[in-house]
């Protein structure tokens, strides 16, 4: 198995394996559980489910921030990739057009240059 080839020990790969099959279809069930509470409160009453909870978990507090920070830098990493995605297309396309341009121009001075050409010798 996985773990074992990782080097857990057998108590870490019966956690990591058996328990979280156990206990995972009840995870969705409780964060519905969790959402469908959340709409029956008005604002006030989870604002001050906020403060009691601020109140007797002081100590926490730094590490919801460092959590907040990191999620809000994974966000911001995801925007920042998504646009470098959606931008290589259209760098792509405006290079491509910038190259027919160029084709074009040059075609369009040979010819020129040619017609000039046969018309200085003809004359």
């Amino acid at each position: 198995m996985f773990w074992n080839d990782q080097g857990a020990d057998e108590k870490t790969v019966h956690r990591r394996t058996i328990d979280f099959l156990e206990y995972f279809p009840n995870f969705f069930t409780v964060i519905d559980q969790g959402l469908e509470a959340q709409k029956l409160m008005s604002p006030d009453e989870k604002q001050e489910k906020l403060e009691a909870f601020i109140t007797q978990n002081p100590k926490q507090i730094p590490a919801a921030w460092q959590k907040l920070r990191s999620f809000g830098n994974r966000v911001w990493d995801g925007i920042r990739r998504t646009w470098g995605w959606l931008q290589n297309p259209l760098r792509q396309a405006v290079d491509k057009l910038i190259t027919i341009g160029l084709n074009l121009s040059r075609l369009i001075h040979d010819f020129s240059l040619g017609a000039y050409t046969v018309v200085a010798n003809f004359m």
